[in-house]
């Protein structure tokens, strides 16, 4: 009966992966390239918008053609289906337009927040990944950005994802699964 143990917890360890690996590249943001949207208009649904946020085709990144601009005072949003606990992983790309200091971006998803500053994108688009705790994610969550301009120039944000983590127990089953096809490799 034991003997066989280690071909059931990789099995299940392999089933359990598996669907953590599919879960886990679901990105819960729609649009996040802004494709779907037209330029020089407002970001269109599931985004919600305010302070003049608009679509851009000047500054783009990552292949696309365009992406959303954000001038002083602009915020732009969007509902997600998050689940209470759980952790997530924030991906984007932004450019200040000026590179200066005294303009800022702030990320919020939950209550995570994160600042960015102008001069933290000198070089141009910058990609900005964050691993948001569960502890921060409280279940329908809200991304958002909110932008302050010093110099009347607009931040650009492109390619948003924001991703679950795997869970700890998928990664405990692997290394289970992994002890276990090492015993039975060794012949125990």
């Amino acid at each position: 009966m034991f003997r066989n143990l280690p071909t059931v917890l990789c099995l299940a360890a392999s089933i359990t992966l598996g669907a953590v690996s599919a879960h886990a590249q679901i990105n819960l943001v729609a649009d996040g390239d802004f494709a779907a949207d037209t330029a020089y208009a407002a970001p269109s649904a599931p985004w919600t918008s305010s302070g003049g946020v608009f679509i851009d085709n000047t500054f783009t990144c990552c292949g696309a053609t365009q992406d959303a601009a954000l001038p002083d005072g602009g915020l732009l949003s969007q509902a997600l289906s998050t689940v209470a606990g759980q952790g997530y992983t924030l991906d984007f790309w932004a450019v200040d337009e000026a590179g200066d200091p005294g303009n800022t971006l702030t990320v919020n998803l939950g209550t995570f927040s994160a600042t960015i500053t102008g001069d933290e994108t000198l070089s141009g688009y910058t990609e900005f990944t964050y691993a948001v705790s569960g502890a921060d994610i409280l279940g329908g969550d809200t991304l958002s950005f909110a932008a302050t301009n010093e110099d009347f120039v607009d931040w650009n944000i492109d390619d948003v994802s924001v991703v679950p983590e795997p869970s700890s127990m998928a990664l405990l089953l692997a290394g289970i699964a992994g002890l276990g096809g090492l015993r039975r490799r060794r012949g125990f």
